[in-house]
C-alpha cells in the first residue's frame, strides 16, 4: 500500500471517528433537553394545580357549610344570614348601604320542574363548574324581554343555554334526572315581600356579586 492510500485510509477513520462522536453528543444533548423540558412541565403543571388548590382554599377560608336536601351542601361567608323554613332554604348576602339590595337565595326541590313563567327568557349565562359530573352554569333570566332591565333572578342551571334563546322551564340542576333542585338568587331591597324585577346592571354591580358566584361554585354533593 502507498504512503498516499495509507494517508487517505487514516483520513477516513478519523473523519468516521468524528462523525460518530459528534452523533453521540447530538443524542446527548438531545436527550438531556428533553428530560429537563419534561421535568420543568411537570413543575409548572404541578404548580399551576397547588395554585388552584391554594386558592380555592383561601376563597373559602373561614366560610360556614351548610347541609342541603338531597345530599348536597353550600358554603356562605359568616356575614351572609341563613334562614329555613318549611319549603325552602333561605341566605342573605349583607345589604349594599348605596342601593339597600341584597341577594336572597333560595333553595329548593323543583316538584313542578319549571321555574317561573314562559316568558322568562335567558339574558346571561356563566360556566360554574361541574357538579358531580355534570356542568354547571349560572344564568339570569328576565321575566318580561330580553332585555335584562327585569331580571328574576340568577339560576344555577345544568343547560348552558344561549341568551335569548331558552324559556325558564327548562331551568334548575340535579344529580340525577328523577329530581330536580332549584337555587336561584334574587336582587331585593331589604325587607320586600317579593321580587319586583332589577336590571342585570344592579345585578353585577352589587359589591357581593363575585361572593355569589363562588356560592354557587361550592355547591357539590356530599
Amino acid at each position: 500500500m502507498s504512503k498516499l492510500a495509507k494517508v487517505n485510509k487514516g483520513f477516513e477513520v478519523t473523519t468516521l471517528a468524528i462523525v460518530a462522536a459528534i452523533i453521540v453528543i447530538l443524542v446527548a444533548v438531545s436527550w438531556i433537553l428533553y428530560e429537563n423540558h419534561k421535568t420543568t412541565k411537570s413543575v409548572t403543571t404541578t404548580s399551576k394545580t397547588a395554585k388552584s388548590l391554594i386558592n380555592t382554599t383561601a376563597i373559602y377560608a373561614g366560610w360556614k357549610t351548610y347541609s342541603l336536601p338531597g345530599g348536597m351542601s353550600i358554603q356562605y361567608p359568616t356575614t351572609w344570614t341563613l334562614g329555613t323554613s318549611s319549603s325552602s332554604y333561605t341566605l342573605y348576602s349583607p345589604v349594599d348601604n348605596h342601593t339597600n339590595l341584597q341577594y336572597d337565595l333560595s333553595f329548593y326541590q323543583d316538584t313542578n320542574s319549571n321555574v317561573g313563567s314562559s316568558k322568562d327568557v335567558v339574558v346571561f349565562s356563566l360556566p360554574l363548574g361541574l357538579f358531580g359530573k355534570k356542568p354547571l352554569y349560572m344564568q339570569a333570566l328576565d321575566f318580561k324581554s330580553v332585555t335584562g332591565k327585569d331580571v328574576s333572578g340568577l339560576y344555577v342551571s345544568n343547560t348552558n343555554a344561549k341568551p335569548s334563546s331558552l324559556t325558564a322551564e327548562t331551568n334548575g340542576f340535579s344529580l340525577t334526572t328523577d329530581t330536580t333542585y332549584i337555587l336561584i338568587a334574587s336582587l331585593e331591597s331589604k325587607g320586600a315581600v317579593s321580587n319586583s324585577g332589577e336590571s342585570l346592571v344592579a345585578y353585577v354591580n352589587s359589591p357581593y356579586y363575585s361572593t355569589l358566584i363562588n356560592v354557587f361554585r361550592s355547591l357539590k354533593a356530599n
